[in-house]
């Protein structure tokens, strides 16, 4: 499609938006494709900063209606209880809680967060053993968890 894509380092809303705005005079016209459930740092930074950003919603998020069963199913497969379990959204956080919760394993398991939203919401439902992702990729995921057993092998 002969696109350049840049700002894959930023890692936060705000960084890219630093990103946007550096290469970027005001006036600027930006497409910005979402879904019902973002947060609007950066739309609002760009704005302010006189970006024009159009809006489009692409998508809607809903929960598997079989999400309980694939739970099931994949920890059937397993071994042994999981370590860590990845959270890459506040709205997969408020799917999947309910049953992670009904595992006698669940306490014992540490929460990955792809980013600060879905780590502050972790802690804002008491949940302990949070790792966070300085970058939401999936290097970012396998830093932070190499960090985390370092940490604790110290």
């Amino acid at each position: 499609m002969g696109f350049v894509s840049r700002g894959a380092e930023a890692g936060t809303a705000a960084s890219l938006a630093d990103i946007i705005r550096r290469e970027n005079p005001a006036g600027t016209e930006f497409l910005f494709l979402s879904g019902d459930k973002r947060r609007n740092d950066l739309i609002s930074s760009l704005v302010a900063s006189g970006i024009i950003v159009n809006e489009t919603m692409v998508y809607q998020t809903e929960p598997s209606e079989s999400i309980s069963q694939d739970i099931s199913i994949t920890l059937e497969n397993t071994q042994t209880w999981p370590k860590f379990i990845v959270f890459f959204s506040p709205s997969g956080v408020d799917a999947t809680l309910k049953y992670l919760e009904t595992y006698e394993w669940w306490p014992r398991c540490i929460c990955v967060a792809i980013g600060s939203t879905t780590a502050k919401y972790l802690s804002e439902l008491k949940l302990k053993n949070i790792v966070i992702a300085h970058h939401p990729t999936p290097d970012g995921v396998l830093a932070a968890l190499g960090e985390f057993e370092h940490e604790m092998a110290s």
